[in-house]
């Protein structure tokens, strides 16, 4: 996970990164996302909701980490999902 400027322009993305392992998770009836540790999350700069370009196996998106309850969560929608499911079954068929 990269963390971006304000401008989303890939040549000006700062070059703070973090990998984590983390499992996909559901919270209430349509929050689905990977909990961030508050540690990464400061890692990545002062933000509380900082914008990141997020990497699961090679499938990329650019989302904020949010703050819901307490923690952190990068969100992961329903679309995003399916997509990386894809990339990942494409991965395993080679």
């Amino acid at each position: 996970m990269e963390k971006e400027s304000k401008d989303t322009d890939m040549s000006t993305l700062e070059k703070a990164e973090i990998k984590i392992l983390a499992t996909l998770e559901s919270r209430g009836k349509t929050a689905t996302g990977f909990v961030i540790p508050e540690a990464k999350v400061t890692a990545l700069g002062s933000s509380k909701k900082p914008q990141v370009k997020v990497t699961v196996h090679d499938f990329s998106y650019r989302t904020s980490i949010a703050s819901m309850k307490g923690e952190f969560l990068l969100p992961v929608s329903a679309e995003k999902i399916k997509q990386v499911y894809k990339q990942v079954i494409r991965s395993k068929s080679k």
